[in-house]
């Protein structure tokens, strides 16, 4: 048979029951989204390994071959939008009552198989959440570009027959198996991508099959069948842990117009620790403070820190200064929304990338700690954190908020770009030596410098951020006279853009480690 690199197979799953259970891989109090082709794949395994002797062989030929596939499967599944869900284009995923069940097989394997002592049942718990996505009557379709022989799609077709289940018991499937040559609606389709970003409700990372995937299978059921020796005796394995299926990639939903390409990571800015400030706080700072905030917050963590010089004194990567590998605290604004109030609806600590610093995990660990200190849950007593200029005002963990703000979504600030533009004016680090128009470019490119980012191919001095709710300037009334050596320099709101996109955060000029010279991508649509 001659193949056809236009012909596509695609596996169709329908719930009947318009549910979809499966929890996230690395959260298990989310659900899975899109549903993983590992998971599709490993119930295929299964279901052949059901079927009769030839059948069996014909069908896990197949699966072989859709896991030696060089290209991932496609596939076709609305995006998640808790607040806009039709369940047609758009889908929300709920969480029912979790339950907690003793670790019965780890108490069981301390005992020698010998059974649990009653005082001992629940002693160690575990909480089991039940998590899945509201789909109704919208089928699941996985495409892989492949052509396959009649025989082969029969044979694939006895295995999707004998699956009940994808995911978790509680969602039943029906699978259907087909093959032609109609394009793949791109725009409803979750496709692999160089760059997945977190909170991004257009992106996801996607457990995807690998040639292996089979043989891992076959030997982790082997494991659990097989008897085991326990006092001298034969006895059956009480507990395999499960093996680790498939590998990671990014998959971006095509409803996004602007598929977001893979861009140039400086790698000069690591994980960021993001908290919010909550809307009960009775004065809430506006984005013209994140210089008092930033300032403020940092000096109260390091004030939880002992004396410098001495035992538990803060770690470098607060208290450094200069040329030296620091984090920056920045305020992060609600702006470039159609809600857009110029209000902080969050700060970040934005760490240096370990590349650059190699203890940045382990002193990680002491921010957290300290800024935990901040940010405490509802029943605890919260600390306050006093500013200058706004008041006291008390700190959250973003993840308690029934809709994340755009502000403190991650990727809003990651995400690659060919255009950037201020939304907290840069305070360049160097004066231009005179009018030219390539004494500004040479003036950016300089800021760029600073933290590894190429050359500019362009760059425009702007009135004001082009951005809704950004400041157009910073205040600084009433801050101590030793905060404000930062914002000693030329100031200017800019856009410039690059040759090939860059990932961010960006934070240009003498008063980024304070959130002044915060950057965005221009073409961010809200």
């Amino acid at each position: 048979m001659t193949e056809n690199p236009d012909r596509w197979l695609k596996i169709t799953a329908r719930f009947p029951l318009g549910v979809y259970y499966a929890q996230s891989t690395y959260s298990f109090d989310k659900a899975e989204w899109p549903p993983h082709p590992v998971r599709l794949l490993a119930a295929l395994v299964g279901a052949a390994a059901q079927l009769g002797s030839d059948r069996r062989v014909a069908g896990q030929a197949v699966l072989q071959r859709l896991c030696d596939s060089d290209e991932p499967p496609l596939i076709i599944a609305p995006r998640l939008d808790q607040d806009h869900a039709d369940g047609v284009d758009r889908v929300a995923a709920f969480r029912s009552a979790s339950r907690w069940a003793p670790r019965n097989h780890q108490l069981s394997e301390l005992k020698k198989g010998k059974g649990i002592h009653p005082r001992d049942l629940g002693r160690e718990r575990a909480e089991i959440s039940k998590v899945g996505v509201s789909i109704g009557e919208t089928p699941i379709t996985f495409c892989w570009r492949l052509a396959l022989s009649d025989d082969e799609i029969e044979a694939l077709s006895r295995a999707a027959a004998e699956v009940t289940v994808l995911g978790t018991s509680r969602s039943p499937v029906v699978m259907t198996i087909s093959a032609d040559e109609r394009t793949v609606p791109l725009e409803h389709t979750w496709s692999p991508t160089a760059i997945a970003a977190a909170n991004d409700a257009y992106a996801a990372e996607v457990r995807v099959p690998t040639p292996e995937l089979p043989a891992v299978l076959e030997r982790w059921h082997a494991q659990r069948c097989g008897l085991a020796e326990r006092d001298g005796k034969p006895a059956r394995a009480t507990l395999v842990p499960p093996p680790s299926l498939g590998t990671i990639k990014a998959y971006r939903h095509g409803s996004l117009k602007a598929a977001e390409p893979a861009g140039f990571d400086p790698r000069w800015w690591g994980d960021m620790l993001i908290v919010a400030i909550p809307a009960d706080n009775e004065s809430r700072p506006k984005a013209t403070m994140t210089f008092a905030v930033a300032r403020s917050l940092r000096a109260a963590l390091l004030a939880s820190f002992a004396d410098p010089g001495g035992a538990g004194e803060a770690p470098e990567v607060l208290r450094g200064r200069g040329d030296s590998p620091h984090a920056a605290v920045i305020g992060l604004p609600n702006v470039d929304n159609p809600y857009a109030t110029g209000i902080l609806a969050g700060i970040a600590i934005v760490l240096p990338h370990p590349r650059r610093l190699v203890s940045v995990a382990a002193e990680r660990v002491l921010i957290e700690g300290a800024l935990r200190e901040f940010v405490a849950g509802p029943e605890d007593e919260r600390r306050e954190l006093g500013i200058i200029g706004v008041g006291n005002v008390t700190l959250a963990h973003p993840s308690g908020r029934p809709k994340l703000p755009f502000a403190l979504q991650e990727w809003r600030w990651r995400r690659s770009s060919t255009t950037w533009a201020s939304v907290t004016p840069v305070v360049h680090s160097r004066y231009r030596p005179n009018s030219r128009p390539e004494s500004l470019l040479e003036q950016i490119t300089a800021d760029c410098a600073d933290v590894g980012l190429p050359a500019p191919s362009s760059v425009e001095v702007l009135r004001r951020s082009p951005f809704t709710g950004a400041p157009a300037a910073v205040m600084t009334r009433g801050l101590p006279e030793r905060w404000l050596g930062p914002l000693n320099g030329p100031c200017d709101h800019v856009r410039f853009s690059f040759e090939q996109p860059v990932s961010g955060p960006v934070l240009l000029g003498r008063a980024r480690h304070f959130g002044v010279g915060l950057c965005l991508p221009e073409d961010v649509a809200a």
